[in-house]
């Protein structure tokens, strides 16, 4: 007889044991492409993604490299918009394009038993763009009037304000694209662009999901690996200038309404720092979960929000710190400096036993909900490439926020931390 389940009682615990990322090949076109390949998963589907060195820091104008990739599905030499879209329906696939800081890429999710016949697709629109000028000026109206929407929300005023304080008007991390910068665009932007960096020389691919790897180097050969391998001499990344942030203090961006949206935060390291990785685990116990100090302190304690959080995030030339929530405009004043002194005793009390070990399980848990499908190895395996680390060192990378104690983190709190060099937006009503 089956056993009947109780779900009234809640199944035994069991210690975690962490599972190190798996291995993937690299391999090669007979052009030299580079292909990264990892077979992931039981299900038939796949991602293929086509990975160029470009994006943020490579823009001659705010936006151009987002605005190329949204454009190159516009029209192929050989399909308009609609029967581009049309024929990956068919087939039960799509096309998403995604503009980092120093990288942009195409990525293909279809079916397994599909991919020989949407390739020809992903080589048409990587190699076969051709940019019309009417759906660019559509795309252009239609960016605009969500840009006109935005433009009321403290959010978006907030963001940029911030990002701008924060990295300095003209550095490429502070970049966000408005009105003023989008009526700066035209479709020979976009031409220029596409034809500086969409070339052979400045991508590779990689592969995740369920797939024989012979079948889809053939594949790949047929449709990418025949063309010459072109090089060019590519600019630096103009993400690697100075810095100029604005002085701490406050800023605000005056917008009517019973809310204010606060950014609190300065800089923080570079991807590749020592200390990246253990801050951000320093980041986690501050305000970067849900079950986070701050959460409980200003949103149960105060109950002055629905959520906030903060961030360390890290690219390869800097990183940011921030804190980000929307209060009532009464609790402004009392938030950020109940921020502030959340900072502090961070940087003055160890953190006891028990919110350490609960922080370290959740962020055991993350790594295992980080990492169940292909699409998400996909860009696991895309962020080390980029980024120059072997999935060893990012299993590495794990153990060392495992292993942090309440001293270390104490210590790292006051290392990288300042409540007194803040830089604080407010969007809303002043007071």
């Amino acid at each position: 007889m089956d056993k009947v389940l109780n779900r009234k009682t809640a199944p035994r615990r069991k210690p975690f044991h962490y599972i190190p990322l798996p291995h993937y090949q690299t391999l090669y076109l007979d052009n030299g492409t580079p292909v990264y390949m990892l077979p992931f998963g039981t299900v038939e589907v796949l991602e293929i993604q086509a990975v160029y060195k470009a994006g943020v820091g490579y823009e001659p104008k705010v936006g151009v490299s987002d605005f190329t990739l949204r454009n190159m599905s516009e029209g192929t030499q050989n399909y308009t918009s609609l029967a581009l879209a049309q024929a990956l329906d068919l087939l039960g696939s799509w096309l998403e394009y995604d503009a980092g800081k120093e990288t942009i890429s195409i990525n293909l999710t279809t079916l397994s038993h599909l991919v020989s016949k949407v390739l020809p697709l992903m080589r048409e629109v990587i190699e076969e763009a051709t940019f019309p000028e009417e759906e660019f000026n559509k795309m252009k109206t239609r960016t605009i009037q969500k840009l006109e929407v935005s433009r009321k929300k403290s959010s978006f005023l907030a963001a940029k304000t911030f990002s701008q304080k924060l990295y300095g008007a003209n550095h490429p991390y502070s970049s966000i694209l408005d009105i003023e910068e989008l009526h700066q665009l035209e479709r020979e932007d976009m031409v220029t662009f596409y034809e500086d960096y969409f070339f052979s020389g400045n991508m590779y691919f990689t592969v995740c999901g369920s797939f024989d790897t012979t079948e889809m180097m053939r594949l790949l050969n047929e449709n990418f690996g025949q063309k010459r391998r072109e090089t060019k001499t590519l600019p630096e990344s103009k993400s690697k200038q100075p810095i100029k942030s604005a002085e701490q203090g406050r800023y605000h961006v005056a917008l009517e309404g019973v809310q204010s949206t606060i950014r609190l935060g300065h800089i923080g390291l570079p991807l590749h720092h020592p200390d990246t990785v253990e801050m951000a685990f320093v980041n986690t116990i501050l305000g970067g979960y849900f079950g986070s100090r701050l959460m409980h302190t200003i949103r149960e304690q105060k109950g002055y929000t629905y959520g906030v959080y903060s961030g360390w995030s890290a690219s390869l030339y800097s990183g940011s710190f921030v804190v980000q929530c929307d209060v009532g405009n009464e609790y402004v004043e009392d938030t950020i400096e109940t921020i502030k002194a959340e900072i502090r005793l961070l940087q003055k009390e160890p953190v006891k036993r028990n919110e350490l070990s609960l922080v370290k399980r959740y962020k055991e848990g993350s790594s295992i909900s980080e990492r169940e499908t292909p699409f998400q190895m996909n860009s696991i395996l895309r962020y080390a490439i980029n980024n120059g680390f072997s999935f060893e060192e990012l299993d590495e990378h794990f153990q060392r926020s495992k292993s942090l104690d309440s001293e270390r983190v104490m210590e790292l709190a006051n290392l990288y931390l300042d409540s007194d060099k803040l830089i604080e937006v407010v969007c809303g009503q002043k007071p």
